[in-house]
C-alpha cells in the first residue's frame, strides 16, 4: 500500500481543524491569530530543532515562545500561558511532525496523541505542558 505525504499547507489545516475541536472557546481568538501567524511565515526554528522564534503581525517585534513568551498577553492574559505565539509554534510543530506522517488520518485521535510532539528538524521546545489536549 502506497502513503502519501501531506504538504505543508495540508497538515496545517487538519492540525487547525483538530486544535478547534479541541481548544476551549476561550482560546479560539488566539488559534486563529497563531494560524495567521504559521501561514504568513512568521514561525522560524532555530537549527538545534528545540527553539523558536515567531515575528509579530506588526513584523517588527520577534518573540522567543518556547516554555514562556515575552509578550504582554502570555504575562497577564492568556489561559495557562497560551498566547497566540505559543500556540502558532505548536501548530507549525504539529503540522510539521504530521506531514511526515501517512496522510491517512491517525486511528488514535485520544488527547495524548497531541500533547507532546517531537521536535521536528528545524526550532522548537517542548518543555510546555498543556493541561488541555490540543495539537
Amino acid at each position: 500500500m502506497l502513503t502519501a505525504t501531506l504538504a505543508f499547507q495540508e497538515a496545517l489545516h487538519q492540525v487547525i481543524a483538530h486544535a478547534q475541536e479541541k481548544l476551549p472557546v476561550t482560546l479560539h481568538e488566539r488559534l486563529a491569530r497563531a494560524a495567521a501567524l504559521v501561514e504568513a511565515g512568521e514561525v522560524f526554528m532555530d537549527e538545534d530543532g528545540v527553539h523558536a522564534q515567531v515575528r509579530s503581525s506588526d513584523g517588527a517585534t520577534w518573540y522567543t515562545p518556547n516554555a514562556s513568551c515575552q509578550c504582554k498577553d502570555f504575562q497577564y492574559q492568556a489561559p495557562e500561558g497560551w498566547c497566540a505565539h505559543r500556540l502558532a509554534v505548536a501548530l507549525y510543530r504539529r503540522a510539521t511532525e504530521l506531514m511526515s506522517q501517512s496522510a491517512v488520518a491517525p486511528t488514535d485521535m485520544s488527547p495524548s496523541t497531541f500533547r507532546s510532539p517531537p521536535c521536528p528538524p528545524t526550532r522548537l521546545r517542548a518543555s510546555w505542558r498543556l493541561s488541555v489536549a490540543i495539537l
